[in-house]
């Protein structure tokens, strides 16, 4: 741990460049996640979070159900990145996966009113 957090809001950013300039919340009416929280101690930060699978004038988060044979078409790419302090800046470590989610409640994968179109996703630990 580098110091505290300097805040503890998880928020949506747009990465529009390479710089900490480039780096800028999303406009308060796109800040809908929920379920937020993130803790810090002296050797790891956890953050987790709910995101809605399909948001207006945002990339959409695929997810098949079970019987869904076109789950290879389905694939979403993340990023991930991390620092050598809790200032933004230059990263440590950084890398990208690509992940294939399936639907783990009732209802249509996208927009489902019942909760169908949430998944929660625990990456855990990144090295």
């Amino acid at each position: 741990q580098n110091g505290e957090l300097p805040n503890k809001n998880v928020q949506k950013y747009s990465l529009g460049g390479y710089s900490p300039q480039g780096v800028q919340p999303f406009p308060v009416a796109q800040q809908t996640l929920n379920n937020t929280w993130v803790e810090q101690n002296s050797t790891v930060t956890i953050m987790r979070f709910t995101k809605k699978l399909l948001e207006e004038n945002e990339l959409m988060i695929h997810a098949s159900r079970k019987d869904d044979l076109d789950s290879e078409l389905r694939v979403n790419n993340f990023m991930w990145a991390y620092g050598f302090s809790n200032n933004l800046g230059f990263h440590a470590a950084k890398g990208a996966f690509a992940l294939t989610l399936k639907v783990c409640v009732a209802g249509d994968a996208i927009g489902d009113d019942d909760g169908g179109g949430f998944i929660e996703l625990d990456v855990g630990e990144s090295y």
